[in-house]
């Protein structure tokens, strides 16, 4: 199987004009962690709430692989999905900073559980 970013990259670039994509987990409270989805998407893209259905639209959706239609098991799926301009760099590279994500992922669910 693909790894989980490139399948979940794969799946929401078929139909919608997602430019970037990070997944990272998250402690959760119903199971030990949950997926959640930073993405960047294209300039020009229609308003974040329809995006965001699109996406998990095209996440429940097969996909075409070297091994036949594949399809995301349901906790591969991100829980959340969160909409950003740019995701974070490690300063002199082009590597995304999980870790700044990870916070940013702990504040949101901070906020949500106060």
């Amino acid at each position: 199987m693909l790894g989980t970013n490139n399948y979940i990259l794969q799946l929401a670039t078929r139909e919608i004009c997602l430019l970037l994509i990070a997944i990272i987990k998250v402690p959760d409270v119903d199971e030990l962690y949950v997926n959640w989805a930073f993405v960047v998407l294209q300039n020009g893209t229609e308003n974040e709430r329809t995006a965001r259905h699109r996406i998990m639209d095209e996440l429940n959706k097969s996909i075409e692989t070297a091994n036949g239609q594949e399809n995301l098991k349901k906790y591969e799926i991100p829980r959340n999905i969160v909409i950003v301009d740019e995701l974070p760099r490690i300063a002199g590279t082009e590597k995304v900073d999980y870790n700044s994500l990870e916070q940013e992922a702990n504040l949101l669910v901070s906020q949500m559980a106060g």
